[in-house]
């Protein structure tokens, strides 16, 4: 009886030490997996942000093309405006350049007959009843005020604007920069229909060589534009700045705007309303 207890107790204990051994196991086992699935997620979060990584370069190598494409595109076109400008200049400065009064006058009549039907003799300044008549014919509130020297100077009438200049208003002459509605100059109106001899007489009385209107546009803008190169030339050569750039941000080689490009050789009789 002895031996068989002895042998129950050992059995049991054999058992015992079994259920121990697999207890073990089963932890080693979940322990096992728990760092499994800690490395499974840890390589899941090394592929995400390998991923985000490429994602991000070749989101910025996109940019990068991109910015490539439109620095030739800017580069290309650049060069084409550089070439015209270039190309303008040598065709402008193979004419010949006349700067003469009589040829001006001859000029102006071709577009206007009344400008060679004004008269030889000193210029006087407006007696009242023509202050009153000139100031009616004016075609905007400014150039009424002005006795019509805006729309005088658009048909080159050379000694009204010669006397108009001589003319007082408010207390004082006639300022030969003052502006229209558009912040045009007389000068600029000049420019803008070809009358380079009511140009000499507006620069002649210091005229702003330079000055631009609402637009940022300077004479050297309408000259270009609408064929008037010769009158361009003769006021760079006064001192006009041919790289001022108007609001659309482009020189007189280039236009007014995107519509309105330069065309030196085109010198239709167009005349700017104001």
């Amino acid at each position: 009886a002895s031996d068989g207890d002895a042998g129950r107790e050992h059995d049991i204990i054999r058992r015992a030490s079994r259920i121990s051994d697999l207890d073990v196991l089963r932890k080693q086992h979940m322990e096992e997996e728990k760092r499994q699935r800690e490395h499974e997620s840890a390589l899941d979060n090394l592929r995400r942000m390998k991923l985000e990584k490429e994602k991000r370069d070749l989101e910025h190598l996109q940019e990068l093309e991109k910015l490539q494409k439109e620095k030739e595109r800017l580069d290309k076109r650049e060069a084409e405006q550089m070439a015209a400008k270039e190309k303008l200049k040598n065709e402008m400065s193979k004419k010949n350049k006349v700067d003469d009064d009589a040829q001006s006058v001859m000029s102006d009549a071709t577009m206007d007959t009344m400008a060679s039907e004004e008269p030889d003799r000193a210029a006087e300044e407006l007696n009242e009843a023509e202050k009153q008549q000139w100031a009616k014919e004016g075609k905007s509130e400014l150039d009424k005020k002005y006795f019509g020297i805006f729309s005088r100077a658009r048909h080159g009438r050379y000694h009204d604007c010669e006397r108009i200049l001589l003319t007082e208003v408010d207390g004082k002459k006639v300022p030969v920069d003052v502006r229209d509605e558009n912040g045009n100059t007389p000068l600029i109106v000049a420019s803008q229909n070809n009358r380079k001899r009511v140009a000499k007489l507006f620069l002649r009385n210091k005229a702003d060589i330079n000055a631009i209107n609402v637009h940022g546009n300077t004479c050297l803008h309408y000259c270009f534009t609408y064929g008037y190169g010769e009158l361009g030339d003769y006021l760079i050569s006064k001192g006009a700045n041919d790289a001022l750039k108007n609001k659309n941000g482009l020189t007189c080689y280039d236009g007014l705007d995107q519509t309105r490009q330069v065309s030196s050789r085109e010198r239709g009789q167009r005349i700017l309303t104001c």
